[in-house]
């Protein structure tokens, strides 16, 4: 199953891409490809989690990343001091 990208410029001149997705209810959901934070695998669906909350989708995290030209990363754990440069 091939992905559908869109992408135009929007008004401050910056380029806007949106990636078309199927929803777990069956219903075409689009996303803008920034305010796309994770991905997780969630049984026969894949858990999108973005800015704005999150949704179940029928397309795997695999074609989603391979639709968005993005490689696989491996999740990183760190805890609040790590991050902060306390430990």
């Amino acid at each position: 199953m091939a992905l559908e990208l869109r992408a135009h410029i929007g008004r401050r001149s910056e380029l806007i891409m949106w990636i078309q997705l199927t929803g777990g209810d069956g219903e075409k959901i689009a996303f803008e490809a920034k305010h796309l934070v994770s991905l997780k695998d969630h049984g026969d669906y894949t858990l999108l989690v973005h800015t704005h909350g999150e949704v179940l989708v029928r397309e795997s995290r695999t074609a989603i990343l391979n639709a968005l030209q993005l490689p696989p990363t491996e999740r990183m754990e760190f805890s609040g001091e790590q991050s902060f440069g306390l430990n």
